[in-house]
C-alpha cells in the first residue's frame, strides 16, 4: 500500500479537532507570541497525548518534521492545548 498524499490543516488558534479520522501526524508549523505558552495534541478527543510541545517566549516560527512515518493517530488529531501560539498547522497523512 503506498503512502497518502501528505495534508494540511487551516492555520489552528484554538482547541478542536482539526483532524477526525486515523492519520500520522508528520509535522508541525507554529508562530509564537511574546510570552511563553505550548501546544499539546491528543489521538481524538479525550486519547493520549502523541506531542507536546513549550514554546519559547518569543515572537517567530518553527516548524518541526517527525522523523519515519511521523505518530501513528487511530483516533484523529485533537489539539487539546494551544496557549502562547498565535497560529499552528498541522501536517499529517491519512
Amino acid at each position: 500500500m503506498s503512502p497518502s498524499p501528505v495534508k494540511s490543516t487551516a492555520a489552528l488558534t484554538a482547541t478542536g479537532d482539526p483532524v477526525t479520522s486515523p492519520c500520522y501526524l508528520r509535522g508541525v508549523y507554529f508562530v509564537s507570541g511574546a510570552g511563553a505558552g505550548g501546544l499539546t495534541l491528543t489521538n481524538g478527543s479525550g486519547g493520549a497525548t502523541v506531542f507536546d510541545i513549550d514554546t519559547p517566549a518569543a515572537v517567530g516560527a518553527t516548524y518541526m518534521e517527525l522523523p519515519g512515518r511521523g505518530i501513528r493517530c487511530e483516533s484523529g488529531l485533537t489539539v487539546s492545548g494551544i496557549t502562547g501560539v498565535t497560529s499552528a498547522t498541522l501536517f499529517y497523512e491519512g
